[in-house]
Order: structure tokens, then sequence, then C-alpha cells
């Protein structure tokens, strides 16, 4: 797929998400030389999709709007599902990408668990056990997609745009359920 068409249909998958309740944050794009060094941090040739991504919506980050979801707290006790507020397609490398949202930091994070062999490109805000990305098989990134539990590999079906809109979907899904929970939170309980 062409750079330009990936785009379009990242933001065509956005496009039903209430715009009430999420927002966008991107970085700047990457810079070329930028690319190069992760290529050889990571010993593969990247998607040109995926460079096309980071190089005009760097590490795209679709969070819930705090006044509809609010942040969990330092030692908040609640359902693991309540803290994952956002998704992220990891980015490359930039000054205004912080340092938690780059393909990088998530490499060097599967390197110490032992996975040698996956660029992880996106995972949920807030969930730090999984991350889902791409094989890197005989000095290129491939286009099989693998989900990372911990240090174990899954292969999973689809294309990484399948992934991201089931993903969406299950964002949108997560925010609706945290608005009924909030709702019932809200109703004043009768005394007896």
């Amino acid at each position: 797929m062409e750079p330009e068409e990936f785009h379009d249909r990242i933001w065509e998958i956005l496009d039903p998400v209430d715009e009430e309740a999420f927002e966008p944050i991107a970085a700047e794009g990457a810079s070329d030389e930028a690319v190069r060094d992760l290529e050889e941090l990571v010993g593969g040739t990247l998607p040109r999709w995926l460079v096309g991504l980071c190089q005009s919506t760097n590490g795209l980050l679709i969070t819930a709007r705090e006044e509809v979801w609010p942040s969990g707290k330092a030692f908040d006790i609640a359902p693991a599902w309540t803290f994952w507020r956002g998704l992220v397609v990891l980015g490359i490398e930039h000054e205004s990408l912080p340092e938690w949202a780059t393909i990088a930091q998530a490499w060097h994070r599967l390197q110490e668990a032992g996975v040698q062999d996956v660029l992880p490109l996106l995972r949920i805000e807030g969930d730090g056990e999984c991350v889902w990305g791409l094989r890197i098989r005989d000095g290129r990134v491939t286009e099989d997609l693998v989900e990372v539990v911990d240090d174990e590999v899954t292969p999973i079906e689809g294309t990484f745009l399948d992934l991201y809109e089931l993903q969406i979907k299950e964002l949108v899904a997560r925010q609706r359920e945290m608005a009924d929970l909030l709702a019932k939170r809200e109703r004043p309980r009768r005394a007896y």
C-alpha cells in the first residue's frame, strides 16, 4: 500500500470516533536521518507506509479527553480496562515525540524481554503488558502481524490496518463503558 493511501485509511478509521470524547495528538514528522537510525537499530528496512505515516503523523495517539474519561491517579484500584484510555501508533524519534511513544523505546523493552525479531508499532495507553508489531526477517520488516504479551509472541491474522480498526472500535466501546460507570457513580444514593 502506498503511504498516502495508508495515511488516508488511518483517518477513515478514525472518522466515526467522537471528537467530543477523544482527541488525536501527534508529534512533528520524523526526519530521513531518524528513519535511517531506526532501520539501523532494528536491522531491517521499514515499510514505506510506516515511514510515510511517521513523516506526517508521527506517534499518533488517540486519547480520551480528561473531562470524559479522567486519568487514573497513583494508587487507584479499578479494573485494568478503566486505565486503557488511548491507543498509540508508535513513532520515530523526534524531539516533539515523548520517549514512551517511540518505536525505539518499545524495541529496547522487547530486546530486554528476549524478543529479537519484532518491530513494535501499536500499544494501548496505560497497558504495559501488550504491544503489537511486525516480524523482522532477513533484513526487512515483513507484514506478518504479531501480538507480544510479556515475552510471548503470537501471530495474528490480518493487516496492521485491520488491527488498528479493531483496536479503535474496542477503545470506543471502553469509553462508552466508562461513561456508564461514571454515570452510575454520580447518581445520588437514597438514604434508607
